[in-house]
């Protein structure tokens, strides 16, 4: 890393871990798909549908259903996200991974996918404000483990 950075620890079930990998390679691997429609620089839920030619935000933990991660019959997106991703709302977490700064930074399908590897593998940084103001020096994307832990190569486009 080009960086140095102090971590809020994150803990995570095997389970859960296993469903950010799942997650995260279905970012990866539906990017064309996924960012002409959506911007991932989002937290929560924003009002209203995104007019015509508009892309919707949406916070990129709620897509685990499409990734075969099955949320319950009544379970709230917040208790789906808890479940499944060990992240609760307003966390330092959720704010690394689907903070809406990140429209700024790297909304895209990919950024999220990385930004869930580091968090696995490193948590927090405690200054993620930081790399989210200038993602131009914070070279997660070049970080080799976080693809493997994807089991991806970084794609060429």
């Amino acid at each position: 890393m080009g960086q140095e950075f102090r971590h809020f620890e994150f803990s995570c079930s095997p389970e859960q871990g296993d469903n950010f990998v799942k997650l995260g390679r279905y970012l990866v691997i539906n990017r064309h798909t996924l960012a002409p429609v959506i911007d991932f620089g989002a937290m929560h839920w924003v009002q209203g549908a995104p007019m015509a030619g508009q892309r919707a935000w949406v916070p990129p933990l709620t897509l685990g259903p499409f990734a075969g991660i099955a949320a319950l019959g009544g379970e709230t997106v917040e208790q789906y996200v808890v479940r499944c991703f060990n992240v609760e709302p307003a966390t330092f977490a959720e704010h690394w991974i689907e903070g809406f700064d990140w429209r700024k930074a790297d909304p895209s399908p990919v950024g999220v996918a990385l930004r869930m590897m580091y968090q696995l593998d490193y948590g927090t940084p405690d200054n993620m404000d930081q790399p989210i103001e200038d993602a131009s020096r914070f070279d997660y994307a070049q970080n080799s483990f976080l693809w493997d832990r994807l089991k991806l190569v970084p794609p060429n486009d």
